[in-house]
C-alpha cells in the first residue's frame, strides 16, 4: 500500500455490509484505478498480492483472504493526511490470479450500485412529486420507505424541482433505472453520498461550475482524442407524454415535431438559397409566435369557462338524476318521500330546463373554441414548410431531417410536454462529441496541488488545443476521469452530452428495451392514435358499466342510464315505456304519469282496453272492452257502465245471481218458480217512477204515495201523502183503484 504520501492518495479498508471495519481492515493494494462518472456509477479497481514484502522478508497479506465478493471498501481520498472525500463501494467482482504473481483483482462499485439489485414493482401514481418535504406524495418518498426501508434518505433537493407534478407507471423497474429515468424527466442529477447515505437531487442547470481549470498543450494535455458521433445527432424530434399525449395543440407549426438545424446551418452543409429560406423561416415563426400566444391565451379562457360551465351541468345532472330516483320511488312506493310523484316530476321539468339553458351557454362557448382551432389551423397551414420552401429547398432540407422519437410518459401536461420538447432537441441537435484527453497527472505533482480542488465530476473547464480550431478555449463538462496513482496516469473525458461512454449507455437503455419485449407490441403511431382516441368508448370483457355516469342512447331513441331502461316510439316521444328494476311502466305524457305499471302484485292501470284477462285481481281505473274470466274484480270508486250491464249469459239463465252490498243486504235474481227477483233486508224504496204492467200478489205494502204516477206498478213521487196505517187506497195515472188493507193489496179496479 502506498502510505505517508504528502500528496494526493487513497486509503481503503474493508468492511463488512454493516459499514463497520473488519478486523484487518487496512488494504494493501498494488495497483489502483480510480473511476468517478457523471450520472453513473463510479468504479474502483485494485490489485492485492498473496504475498506482501515486509523488511523483515515475505509474508502473506493478510487482508487476502478477507476480501469477499460483497464487502464493502471505504475510500479516504486525502491531501496527505487529512481526508478530503470518504466513499464507499461494494465488491462485485473479486478474482484470483496466480502462477507468476499469485494476486486477486477487485472491481468494485460505488454503494448505490446496490439500488440495481431492488425492483420498484407495480407502482403507479397519477400526479405526483419527486419527492414530497410536506406529505407522501412523492416517488422518492415511496422508494426510501419502502424499498431502501429508510437506509437511504432526501438530502438538498434544488426548489425549481419541487412543484413538478408528474404521472409514474413502472411495473418493474430496478430502483437505479428509475433513478435514470427521473434523471432524464426532471432534467438533474442524482447526488450519493454513500459515507451519509444522503442523496441530493440537483437541477442539472445548478449542477457544476466552473472552478477555472484551464488545460492546454502548454501545460497538462499530453493527448486529445475527439470523436463526433454523428449517428447520435437528432434534428426533428417527435415527443409523446402520457396516454400517447402530443405537442401539437403547443407547436405554433401544429406539428408532432420540433426541429432544430443548428448543427448544419452553415455554408459548410447548406446552400445559400436553404440558408436563406431557415433565416427567413425563422422571421416568420417569430412574429408570427405573438399572434399564436394570444390564440392559445384565449383557448386557455375558453377551456376554462367550459370547464366551469361543464362542472355546473355536471351539478344540474346530479340535483337532475336526485329528483328522477325521488319520482322512482314514489312509482315503488307511494308517500315513500313525503312528496307526490307530480311534485319530483315538476321539480324534474324545472331542472331540466335550467339543464337546457346550461347545455345552450356551453355550445356558444365550444363554438367560440372551434373558432380559435380554425384561426389556429389557417396559422398552422400558413407556416407550414410546403408554403415557405420551393420544392428544390425542401429536398435539401430532407438530407438534414434526422429523426428521433422520445416518449416520456410521466409528463402529461401539454405545455410542459411542449417545453421538454424544445429542450430536448437544443440538447440533441447539437453535434455529440466526446474528449478524451491525457493530462499530466497533477494530482501526483506537488505543483499541481492548486488544481486538485478543481477536478469535479460535473464541473466545466475550458480546454484550448490551438492545432484544432474547433477545440480553441471551449468550454466543456467533465463526465468522468481515470486516475491510477501507481503508474501516474490521469485520463480526463468530457462531453457536450449529459453523459461520457454513449456506447454503453445506449447498450443499457437497449439491454432495459429486450427486458419489455413480451410486453410491447410494435405497432404504427397512427394506428395507435386511433385506438387511443377510440379505447374510452371500448367496453371490455369483464367489465361492468355503471348505468349512473353512462348512459347508452339505442337508434330508435331508447335510452338505458340511471332511470332505467327506456323505450320509446320517435314518431311520438311522449309515449314511453321504462323498465325500472322490478317493474315495468307506460307513460302517454313523457312521465308527468303513469299510465300502466306492471309489478309481481299485478296490473295498476288507468286504462284496460280490449284485452282478455284470465284469473286477475284489477283493482282501479277502468275497463275497456275487456273480457274477464275468473278472478275477483276489486272497485275502491264508482263503476261507470256506458251501455248495458250483464250478470251472467244465455248459457247461464239458470243459474242464481247475487249483488251483494254489504254482509246483510244482497238482490237474489232466481230461476225457480218462475223468475223471481228477491230483495233481502230494508226496504225497495222508489223515488221516481215505475212504468209497465204491474201487480203485487200476496204482498205487504206500506208507505205508498197518493199522488203517485203509476201504469200497474207504483212509484212514489215527492214523498207526500203517505198512507198512514197501510190501509187506503190510491188511483193511479190510468185510472186505477188500487185498495190496500193492513198492508195488503185488496182489489185494483
Amino acid at each position: 500500500m502506498i502510505t505517508n504520501f504528502d500528496n494526493y492518495n487513497y486509503a481503503l479498508y474493508l468492511c463488512k455490509p454493516d459499514n463497520n471495519r473488519t478486523q484487518i481492515a487496512t488494504i494493501s493494494y498494488t495497483d489502483l484505478s480510480y473511476k468517478p462518472c457523471f450520472r453513473n456509477v463510479d468504479e474502483l479497481e485494485i490489485d492485492i498480492n498473496y504475498i506482501e514484502p515486509i523488511p523483515q522478508g515475505n509474508i502473506i497479506n493478510p487482508i487476502f483472504d478477507l476480501i469477499k465478493g460483497h464487502f464493502f471498501i471505504q475510500m479516504d481520498i486525502k491531501d496527505g493526511d487529512s481526508v478530503i472525500k470518504t466513499q464507499f463501494f461494494v465488491i462485485n467482482t473479486p478474482s484470483v490470479q496466480g502462477v507468476d504473481v499469485d494476486k486477486k483483482h477487485v472491481l468494485a462499485y460505488s454503494l448505490e450500485y446496490l439500488w440495481n439489485k431492488k425492483l420498484l414493482r407495480s407502482y403507479k401514481q397519477e400526479s405526483g412529486l419527486l419527492y414530497d418535504f410536506v406529505g407522501t406524495n412523492g416517488i422518492l418518498n415511496y422508494v426510501f420507505t419502502n424499498k431502501l426501508n429508510g437506509v437511504w434518505s432526501i438530502g438538498t433537493v434544488s426548489e425549481s424541482l419541487k412543484n413538478i407534478y408528474r404521472s409514474f407507471d413502472f411495473p418493474s423497474s430496478k430502483l437505479l433505472e428509475i433513478v435514470r429515468d427521473l434523471e432524464k424527466v426532471y432534467s438533474c442529477v442524482f447526488v450519493f453520498h454513500t459515507d451519509t447515505y444522503i442523496v441530493d437531487v440537483i437541477a442539472l442547470s445548478e449542477y457544476g461550475s466552473d472552478m477555472g481549470l484551464y488545460l492546454s498543450e502548454n501545460n497538462y494535455i499530453k493527448h486529445i482524442q475527439k470523436e463526433e458521433k454523428f449517428e447520435q445527432l437528432v434534428t426533428r424530434l417527435f415527443v409523446y407524454g402520457k396516454n400517447n399525449k402530443t405537442i401539437a395543440g403547443k407547436n405554433i407549426t401544429g406539428q408532432l415535431y420540433v426541429d432544430n438545424f443548428s448543427a448544419f446551418k452553415n455554408l459548410t452543409y447548406m446552400s445559400q438559397s436553404l440558408l436563406d429560406a431557415l433565416n427567413v423561416y425563422d422571421i416568420l415563426l417569430a412574429n408570427n409566435n405573438g399572434i399564436y400566444q394570444g390564440y392559445l391565451e384565449s383557448l386557455t379562457s375558453y377551456q376554462d369557462t367550459l370547464l366551469t360551465k361543464q362542472n355546473e351541468l355536471k351539478d344540474l345532472n346530479s340535483t337532475l338524476i336526485q329528483y328522477q330516483i325521488n319520482e322512482n320511488s314514489e312509482i315503488k312506493q307511494p308517500d315513500s318521500t313525503g312528496q307526490t310523484y307530480t311534485y319530483w316530476y315538476n321539480l324534474e321539468q324545472t331542472q331540466k330546463s335550467l339543464i337546457s339553458a346550461k347545455e345552450s351557454e356551453i355550445t356558444i362557448v365550444q363554438g367560440d373554441i372551434d373558432s380559435v382551432n380554425a384561426n389556429i389551423v389557417i396559422l398552422n397551414a400558413t407556416l407550414s414548410y410546403a408554403n415557405n420552401f420551393t420544392a428544390d429547398q425542401m429536398k435539401e432540407l430532407s438530407n438534414f431531417i434526422f429523426e428521433d422519437t422520445m416518449t416520456i410518459s410521466e409528463i402529461d401536461d401539454e405545455l410542459a410536454l411542449y417545453n421538454e420538447a424544445v429542450y430536448q432537441v437544443n440538447k440533441k441537435a447539437t453535434i455529440p462529441t466526446d474528449f478524451s484527453i491525457d493530462v499530466v497527472s497533477f494530482l501526483d505533482l506537488v505543483e499541481g496541488k492548486p488544481d486538485w480542488s478543481k477536478l469535479n465530476i460535473g464541473d466545466y473547464m475550458t480546454v484550448n488545443y490551438s492545432r484544432m480550431n474547433d477545440i480553441n478555449n471551449i468550454t466543456v463538462r467533465l463526465v468522468g476521469y481515470s486516475h491510477n496513482p501507481i503508474n501516474n496516469s490521469l485520463q480526463l473525458e468530457f462531453s457536450t452530452t449529459d453523459q461520457f461512454n454513449a456506447d454503453y449507455y445506449y447498450m443499457t437503455q437497449m439491454w432495459q428495451s429486450s427486458q419489455q419485449t413480451s410486453n410491447i407490441v410494435d405497432v404504427e403511431r397512427s394506428d395507435y392514435r386511433l385506438y387511443y382516441d377510440a379505447q374510452g368508448n371500448l367496453i371490455y370483457v369483464g367489465d361492468s358499466l355503471d348505468s349512473s355516469t353512462n348512459t347508452i342512447t339505442l337508434p330508435d331513441g331508447s335510452i338505458i342510464g340511471a332511470n332505467g331502461l327506456i323505450m320509446r316510439d320517435n314518431d311520438n316521444s311522449v309515449s314511453q315505456m321504462r323498465i325500472l328494476g322490478d317493474r315495468i311502466l307506460f307513460t302517454e305524457n313523457n312521465w308527468a304519469d303513469v299510465s300502466v305499471g306492471i309489478d309481481g302484485s299485478g296490473i295498476h292501470a288507468i286504462n284496460i282496453d280490449g284485452v282478455n284477462i284470465t284469473g286477475s285481481t284489477i283493482t282501479g281505473g277502468n275497463i275497456i272492452g275487456s273480457v274477464l274470466t275468473g278472478g275477483v274484480i276489486n272497485v275502491i270508486t264508482d263503476i261507470h257502465v256506458g251501455k248495458n250491464l250483464y250478470l251472467g249469459s244465455t248459457e247461464t239463465l239458470a243459474t242464481t245471481k247475487t249483488i251483494y252490498f254489504n254482509d246483510y243486504m244482497n238482490i237474489v235474481a232466481k230461476a225457480d218458480s218462475g223468475w223471481v227477483i228477491q230483495f233481502n233486508c230494508g226496504y225497495l224504496d222508489f223515488i221516481g217512477s215505475i212504468r209497465g204492467a204491474w201487480g203485487f200478489s200476496g204482498a205487504s205494502v206500506s208507505g205508498l204515495e197518493n199522488s203517485g204516477y203509476a201504469t200497474e206498478t207504483w212509484v212514489t213521487l215527492g214523498y207526500q201523502p203517505k198512507i198512514s196505517g197501510a190501509t187506503g187506497s190510491f188511483t193511479t195515472a190510468d185510472s186505477k183503484t188500487v185498495t190496500v188493507s193492513n198492508g195488503i193489496i185488496t182489489s185494483i179496479t
